[in-house]
């Protein structure tokens, strides 16, 4: 009789929690589906030189991200900036439980000057006391400037109401 010599076993470590569920994969934004608005807007674009449309914050960065580019002007960028600004500007918060709280309250009018052009505009009686519209103003003026505009001023900035304005040659 020969001598057998021990098995070893090899003991894979339990975990002593469960395992980590999956990661879900990075979400990447649904295209923006064109309201009736922006689709008559698009069908207008080609045969108007002169006009504005007055659209939501959604309106307008489908629309302005459907263009096509021509010297300047760049669909991608001006609809970067549409979604920065969105951004930026501060949702209604009128306290407690008011049903308009969180709800955006700025416009977009988009259109054209003989070139096209983008307005941005708000009441101010919907953004907070101490809103430093001189801050925003300056903000804007950055992001004419990444969107490649020729011109970017604020028209507006009374005591009611706040007007910004891009223009691309």
């Amino acid at each position: 009789m020969t001598a057998m010599s021990p098995r070893r076993i090899q003991l894979e470590p339990v975990p002593l929690s469960p395992p980590e569920p999956p990661k879900p994969e990075p979400q990447t934004e649904p295209p923006l589906r064109p309201t009736p608005l922006v689709e008559a807007a698009l069908a207008l674009d080609p045969h108007a030189l002169q006009y504005h449309v007055e659209m939501s914050p959604e309106e307008a960065l489908a629309f302005e991200s459907r263009l096509e580019g021509y010297n300047e002007f760049s669909a991608n960028l001006v609809a970067e900036l549409v979604k920065h600004v969105n951004a930026i500007i501060p949702r209604m918060d009128f306290g407690g439980d008011n049903g308009n709280n969180g709800h955006t309250h700025h416009a977009w009018r988009v259109g054209r000057e003989h070139s096209r052009v983008l307005y941005l505009q708000f009441r101010k009686s919907h953004m907070p006391k101490d809103f430093d519209y001189k801050k925003l103003t300056k903000k804007l003026e950055i992001m004419g400037k990444m969107a490649r505009a020729d011109e970017s001023d604020c028209t507006v900035n009374d005591e009611s109401e706040y007007k910004y304005r891009w223009w691309w040659d």
